[in-house]
């Protein structure tokens, strides 16, 4: 089972956590898990994290490849582009 939300660093929990909030979601509105791909041929450092990120309301999925935190801002541009739907109606949670 690839780790979850949890196995990221607190930095990116706590980016991801206030992105969410942001743009009218909170974190437990998704599932956040993530694996490393191997590294390129030859490399003895680990490959870049295939992060995947699901809303729970719809199933919408996105998936981000790269080495660092940066797929949070990538994540914020499918939230500002409606990938992930509208954000939950805060009455009727």
């Amino acid at each position: 089972m690839p780790p979850k939300f949890d196995a990221l660093s607190q930095e990116e929990r706590e980016h991801f956590s206030r992105v969410c909030l942001l743009h009218g979601w909170i974190q437990n509105d998704f599932i956040v898990t993530f694996e490393y791909l191997p590294p390129p041929s030859g490399e003895q450092s680990r490959g870049e994290r295939n992060v995947i990120v699901e809303a729970k309301a719809n199933g919408a999925r996105a998936g981000y490849v790269n080495l660092d935190s940066a797929w949070i801002g990538q994540f914020e541009d499918d939230l500002m582009s409606g990938e992930f739907g509208d954000a939950p109606d805060p009455v009727n949670m």
